[in-house]
């Protein structure tokens, strides 16, 4: 796992703990979040989950996203290996942050340290 944070003007790529679960589990509650991530059961249960992801060494990145600004909790990003060897990014976030370009620059945050991203092209 990559355990180092990440930073821009706007959000915070943290190591996910367990001290995550509430905030979480207050996103996770929305049936929207989890709507087309069929992996990810619903109800959600943030302990549950949060043992699970972090159990799992196949999750490489396993980061809470966060406004750079307050700090709150807003989703979660991870880049894992799946069972068919191929890797995956995969992020959600609360509803009420969709439409800001949140997960684009989260998932390109978390792909920082594997890729470099120059003005928005993969180099």
């Amino acid at each position: 796992m990559i355990a180092a944070s990440s930073f821009s003007s706007q959000l915070r790529l943290t190591p996910i703990e367990s001290a995550d679960e509430e905030s979480l589990q207050s996103i996770g509650s929305d049936p929207a979040v989890f709507k087309f991530i069929p992996e990810i059961p619903t109800p959600f249960d943030a302990g549950t989950w949060i043992r699970s992801v972090l159990d799992n060494g196949e999750n490489y990145i396993r980061h809470a996203i966060r406004l750079a600004s307050t700090n709150e909790v807003i989703g979660y990003v991870q880049i894992s290996r799946r069972l068919d060897m191929h890797i995956q990014l995969g992020y959600w976030l609360g509803s009420k942050f969709w439409g800001k370009r949140f997960g684009r620059q989260a998932a390109s945050m978390a792909l920082g340290p594997v890729f470099k991203v120059k003005k928005g092209k993969w180099t």
